[in-house]
Parts: C-alpha cells; structure tokens; sequence
C-alpha cells in the first residue's frame, strides 16, 4: 500500500475491512476500539480498526435481493456487482431515509460485540430496491468514518486513504467512502497484486536487493483519486452520528435475541 512513512493510512475493503496507519507511537483509546501491531518497518507501528462484514455485507446483498443483476450478468457477461452499483446510483445521498447497520456477524470495531446483528431501519411503503442497496454501501463506508473519527483524535488524515480490496473496484462506493470519512480516497494501479508487492518489498530490503523501504515510491503509483464533496461530508456526519444511536438503541435487543437462540 506504500504505508512506510508516519502520517500515512490506508483502508482494505475485504470480506472483512479495516482502516490501517503508519505511525511513531502507539495509538491509545480510552475504549480499547482498536489495536497496535508492530509495523514491518522497524521503529513504527500499525494501529488499526477492523469491522467484521464489509465485503461480505455486499456479498449477502447480491445473493440476498439481487436475483435480476445476477441473472443480467451471467447474460452479459458484466460483473453482477457493477450492475449493482448502477442501481445503487439512481438512488440519492442518504438512501431516501434508509440505513443499514452492517453488522451481520457481530462487531469488532468499534463496538466488540458478538451479539450485534445487520439490520435495515427506516423502511416505509416508498422504499425502492435501490435505496436498499445503496444504503448497505453507505453503512458499511460510515462505520469506516466512525473508525476514521477515533484515529483522527490522533492523526491528520489530510493525505487521505489508499484503498484495495474487492470494494475498491466500485467507484461508487469509493466516493461515498471519501464523504463518509471527510478524505480523498487513492486508488493504486497494483492493487489486485498488493499483499504479494509488499512481501516482495520485505523480503527485498532484507536481503539487500533494495536499499530501505522507500523502494515502494517507484513501484505504486496512483490511479485515481476521488475527493469527498464537502455537502455530502457534512451529511454523512450527521447521518453517522444517527447510526450511532440505532445501535446502541438495539444492543438490549440483540442481547435478547442472543439469548433466544
């Protein structure tokens, strides 16, 4: 990800998906949201913040209520979750008063809860598919922003984030992202070969084929960058802050629902 330098950070949108940083000292939350993990680079660390389904939240969604996107791609040969995205598109920022709380296996941050479960909220007899599905992305990137928000207590995210993963192909989903997390967000021209470049780069400096890790500037180059719309930003913020009550409104139920299992 080209992560070497203190102030860097990075988002990996994944089955699962997590905001990672580059930093001198450890990041401490008073919670204990998130966690510090030794950096390959010596002398750094690597906080970071994972939630549980991210990817997997769009995948239950393609296999859940996307029955004619699949079938019109295996026709097309398009990918089912581009056609996804076009019907995301049509529907307006904030999903026409629909949310999606996207813990469908649990949370890990920023809540640690086991018990917390997915849950669509503010459905009415005017909802459309594509406020459904544009409202999943939009809960998946503000729980993102809401781990952003408990690192930016300690870090600037002015440099933005780079992100890979299956979730960085969805230029919609990238946007909303950047507006959920008040960032540009930098796709890279390798990302499908990222983990792989990064082993490469560790073992290289290693053995001494590169000098120092300062190698990855000439082997990532940036993509495209999409910058957050300052309109948007300000809506996702108060958008996030009410996803945030809807959980902590429903921690009791899911206790309850654990028990009934």
């Amino acid at each position: 990800m080209g992560c070497v330098r203190p102030g860097s950070a990075y988002n990996c949108m994944g089955s699962s998906s997590w905001i990672g940083l580059t930093v001198e000292k450890p990041v401490v939350d008073a919670e204990m949201r998130t966690m510090n993990w030794a950096h390959c680079v010596p002398g750094y660390l690597h906080p970071s913040g994972t939630m549980q389904t991210a990817g997997s939240s769009f995948k239950w969604l393609a296999e859940q209520l996307c029955a004619e996107e699949a079938a019109e791609a295996e026709r097309s040969g398009v990918s089912k979750y581009a056609l996804i995205d076009a019907k995301a598109e049509v529907a307006p920022v904030g999903s026409n008063g629909v949310i999606f709380l996207p813990y469908m296996l649990g949370e890990r941050t920023p809540w640690w809860n086991p018990d917390a479960r997915g849950a669509f909220i503010g459905l009415n007899l005017a909802t459309k598919r594509a406020d459904m599905l544009r409202a999943v992305l939009e809960g998946v990137a503000m729980n993102l922003g809401y781990i952003v928000d408990i690192f930016r207590k300690h870090v600037s995210f002015d440099d933005g984030l780079r992100i890979i993963g299956g979730g960085a192909q969805s230029r919609v989903l990238r946007q909303i992202l950047a507006n959920a997390c008040g960032c540009p967000v930098h796709t890279l021209q390798s990302t499908a070969e990222a983990t792989s470049m990064g082993a490469a780069i560790v073992g290289g400096v290693a053995c001494g084929i590169f000098p120092n890790f300062d190698v990855v500037d000439d082997l990532l180059k940036t993509a495209e960058t999409v910058q957050p719309v300052p309109e948007h930003v300000a809506f996702y913020r108060n958008r996030q802050a009410v996803i945030v009550k809807a959980y902590r409104g429903l921690v009791e139920v899911y206790g309850e629902l654990a028990k009934g299992k």
